[in-house]
């Protein structure tokens, strides 16, 4: 009975610090003071974020590398760009958010809550095993595994269990040296080359 309840212990306390290390490696964005053209932000945790400024045509206006860094400050004049729809994003290792921005009559109003948020595909590789790991998600991906030569090996479209999508892939180096594999998830496509040895 004692050695059923420490492991009991130890099970709540691995699942638990899994959970906190992966809130840990998410990056937040808080939106301060809105001067007329001026954009002002906070990014906690950006541990290498991308920022970008895009149009509503989806064309890129500025975009920065961020290192690693617990906190940034930012202040973006957008003075020079006239009246529509702009979009700020911020883009890590394992998630994508996207902001929209309104300038009307030199007034600029940002919307505080993402409009839309994606969490990335996650791999791990150990020689030829490549296992994919999606949390947060809802709804279904299509996933698929080709080769360079557009061979396609495996393609199905996947649920989540409980927010979550763990698959298992055993590549075979006799097969292909190399393999993509490709997440699609609303017209959103995240791929990954795994290159056996």
């Amino acid at each position: 009975m004692n050695n059923l309840l420490k492991i009991s212990l130890f099970v709540v306390f691995l699942l638990t610090s899994a959970d906190v290390m992966s809130k840990d490696r998410d990056f937040s964005v808080s939106f301060g003071n809105v001067n007329s053209k001026t954009l002002s932000f906070e990014v906690n945790n950006a541990q290498n974020i991308s920022l970008f400024v895009y149009n509503d045509n989806e064309g890129e206006i500025y975009s920065e590398k961020i290192g690693d860094q617990n906190f940034i400050s930012k202040s973006y004049n957008l003075e020079t760009l006239a009246d529509g729809t702009y979009y700020l994003v911020a883009e890590s290792d394992y998630k994508i958010e996207k902001y929209k921005i309104s300038i009307q009559n030199k007034n600029l109003m940002v919307e505080k809550t993402p409009v839309s948020e994606i969490t990335k595909p996650e791999f791990t590789i150990n020689n030829n095993i490549v296992k994919l790991n999606m949390e947060d998600m809802e709804g279904s991906v299509n996933v698929s595994v080709q080769d360079f030569f557009d061979n396609v090996y495996y393609s199905e479209t996947k649920f989540s269990k409980d927010g979550k999508l763990s698959l298992t892939f055993k590549l075979d180096p006799k097969t292909s040296p190399n393999y993509i594999i490709a997440v699609e998830k609303n017209g959103n496509i995240f791929s990954k080359i795994i290159a056996l040895k």
